[in-house]
């Protein structure tokens, strides 16, 4: 026969060998895997790094480029104030050397001198213009001198007018219109004017730029700023007009629209296409025209459309492959050394696996040892097993159920114990009743046997005696008399019997448990007695009453009995107050039944709950004193209790005792006056 922990031990040790060679499989397939698709992974995460570089570098140079063309305007201006200011210092130096002439002649002179000058190659020149708002000095067209302005530009504004205008009201200003340009055709050139008053002399001195001149500036400017920048050994900006002509950077001055690569793709067209379609990426090889080798290049572009133009920046590939090439090479070591580390992982991993299985091994036998142990030595001892030294779980388990029969015959043991406790209280009982109907019931029988005798004889004498006086006492006082006690002897036997059967009869009874509304039963109670409270004028006040699990008919006896107690044993001299409330504790709720009435000594708390016990003796107070021991009895039934506390003169407090419902529920307050 094979030991059990033998072939768990081999099984563990071929489990370990499977799950580290499945491991070593796994490993390797994944690392050919990722080695196959190695180089397309780098490749493409390659060129998108070098991409987002290039793009934010383009952004950078756009940005720059869409700065300065916004300073051009900022430039002109500058220009405008710079030559007016020129020419002003003309006029006073003609006006301080010829302050004698008068004011028609001091002024043509003046206009004479101006209009000898000219600045941007003959480009720039001035006007002037009297507050009659005739012309005086208007080089361009001279015939206009002398009259009086009409000129129109292209949104049907006087620009001159608007000039005349500024002058006259703020003294200087610029002007911005569209107005015609030498050599081309139409009134859709951007100018922009600055003009100063000469209030002394009357007349408005200006002059004029059209905003393309800076242009060329700017681009010179941007063109030399672009070249500076850096981008590395394989990496550049270039420029190049919607022309083909190249502004900056390889072939820079030839016209490169008709240039096509080695496979045929015409660059600069391509290049344009994409600047003016907001830009894009472009992978070539550089033409023969430009590079002597194979030159495979990436180059991102945008558009300028106020220059026609487009800039760029164009990388090497090959650098970039270069690049790659060395990554991949860092990825094949990385797997090799991966590789190599698993290997040494896994044969450390069969050591400890096999290390770990034979002390699995012992421990488990160790665990068999123990029910062996328990079986051989403690097993009829009813004693549980020590669940706490067994390693495993399914052999815990197994010990748990085994442990669970323990307790299960133990509860058994306990409950025969239980069983013969309670025919040993029923035996007490039974002696108590016997012991009652012994001298209780013997009592009254006593009576009725003396009283019945001596009504013999009075009746004897009553017949025999011949004397009258005799005779009459016993017919009208002994007997009559004789006879009344025998009739409530008699009564009380009958009393005491129909306790003592309501009092046997509880063994038979099996409350059936539900969830209850105590304020709904209080409720239903008190309306029930209605005719008895109100007769002894008493007052119920009814507070918070929660929920409660018991059988509603016993409840309800019980909160009668007590009830109905505190109106038999009422105070005569205050009225009757009776106080209803409910509380949850511990899993209970607790219902406070408090009455002012005459309350019970100390010495007799102890017996209140006892069979025939009445200690108000009272001939005119009915009862056979079985309602309160009734009443207790029910509640212990229920899993519950009947508590009393009073004091004498005082009052008195019943608390019946009751499970709580799961989720209780506690009703309003509600007062009953009578």
């Amino acid at each position: 026969m094979h030991s059990l922990v033998q072939a768990i031990q081999k099984r563990l040790f071929f489990l370990s060998v499977a799950g580290v060679g499945t491991m070593m499989l796994l490993l390797l397939g994944i690392l050919y895997v990722q080695n196959r698709d190695l180089h397309e992974k780098i490749y493409a995460e390659t060129m998108e790094y070098h991409k987002s570089q290039i793009y934010a570098l383009m952004q950078m140079a756009k940005t720059y480029v869409d700065g300065e063309m916004q300073s051009s305007e900022a430039r002109l201006k500058r220009e405008l104030i710079s030559q007016v200011d020129l020419a002003w210092s003309m006029v006073e130096s003609t006006e301080r050397t010829h302050r004698d002439l008068p004011r028609d002649q001091l002024v043509k002179l003046i206009a004479e001198n101006l209009r000898q000058l000219r600045y941007r190659n003959g480009a720039g020149y001035y006007f002037m213009t009297g507050y009659d708002s005739i012309e005086i000095l208007y080089p361009p067209n001279p015939k206009y001198e002398g009259t009086k302005l009409f000129w129109q530009d292209s949104a049907t504004r006087s620009a001159l007018a608007a000039q005349y205008q500024m002058g006259l009201s703020q003294g200087s200003g610029f002007n911005h219109y569209m107005w015609t340009k030498p050599g081309e055709s139409g009134h859709t050139h951007a100018k922009i004017s600055y003009v100063r008053a000469h209030p002394r002399l009357k007349f408005i001195l200006g002059t004029g730029l059209y905003e393309s001149y800076m242009t060329p500036q700017i681009q010179s400017d941007v063109l030399n700023q672009l070249a500076k920048l850096n981008l590395g050994k394989d990496g550049y900006f270039f420029a190049t007009d919607w022309d083909g002509v190249v502004q900056l950077g390889p072939a820079k001055g030839k016209n490169m629209l008709h240039v096509k690569d080695e496979d045929g793709l015409p660059v600069v067209q391509r290049l344009i296409q994409l600047s003016k379609s907001g830009g894009g990426f472009l992978e070539y090889f550089m033409p023969t025209e430009v590079s002597n080798g194979r030159i495979h290049k990436l180059s991102y572009v945008l558009g300028i459309p106020e220059w026609h133009w487009y800039i760029g920046i164009g990388r090497d590939i090959e650098n970039m492959e270069k690049m790659i090439q060395v990554r991949e090479a860092e990825m094949l070591r990385q797997s090799l050394w991966i590789i190599g580390l698993a290997v040494t992982i896994g044969f450390f991993l069969l050591l400890i696996s096999s290390w770990i299985s034979r002390r699995m091994s012992r421990q488990f036998g160790n665990d068999l040892g123990q029910f062996i142990e328990y079986y051989q030595n403690s097993g009829l001892s009813l004693e549980p097993l020590p669940v706490d030294k067994i390693q495993y779980l399914e052999l815990k388990k197994v010990a748990i159920e085994a442990n669970a029969m323990v307790y299960q015959l133990r509860k058994l043991a306990s409950e025969n114990a239980h069983t013969l406790r309670i025919l040993q209280e029923k035996n007490e009982e039974l002696e108590q009743v016997l012991f009652i109907a012994g001298h209780d019931l013997r009592t009254p029988l006593v009576t009725l046997q003396g009283f019945a005798s001596e009504l013999d004889l009075d009746c004897n004498a009553a017949v025999n005696t011949q004397i009258e006086s005799v005779r009459d006492e016993a017919l009208r006082n002994n007997i009559p008399q004789a006879n009344a006690y025998i009739q409530k002897a008699a009564l009380r036997m009958e009393t005491l019997i129909q306790g003592i059967s309501r009092y046997g009869r509880l063994g038979r009874i099996q409350p059936e448990p539900v969830n209850i509304s105590m304020f709904s039963l209080f409720d239903e109670c008190l309306h029930g007695m209605n005719m008895l409270l109100r007769k002894a004028s008493v007052q119920v006040d009814l507070e918070h009453a929660p929920g409660c699990y018991g059988d509603p008919m016993l409840v309800t006896q019980i909160c009668t009995n007590i009830i109905e107690n505190a109106v038999k044993y009422s105070e005569p001299e205050r009225p009757l107050q009776i106080h209803i409330e409910g509380t949850l504790a511990d899993g209970y709720a607790l219902y406070s039944i408090q009455d002012n009435g005459i309350g019970i000594a100390a010495k007799d708390l102890q017996k209140i709950f006892g069979i025939f016990i009445r200690l108000n003796q009272k001939p005119d107070v009915p009862g056979d004193g079985m309602g309160l021991a009734i009443s207790h009895r029910l509640a212990l039934k229920m899993g519950g209790d009947l508590l009393v506390q009073s004091e004498a003169g005082v009052g008195s407090t019943f608390v019946l005792k009751m499970p709580a419902q799961a989720q209780p529920h506690i009703d309003a307050t509600k007062v009953y006056s009578n």
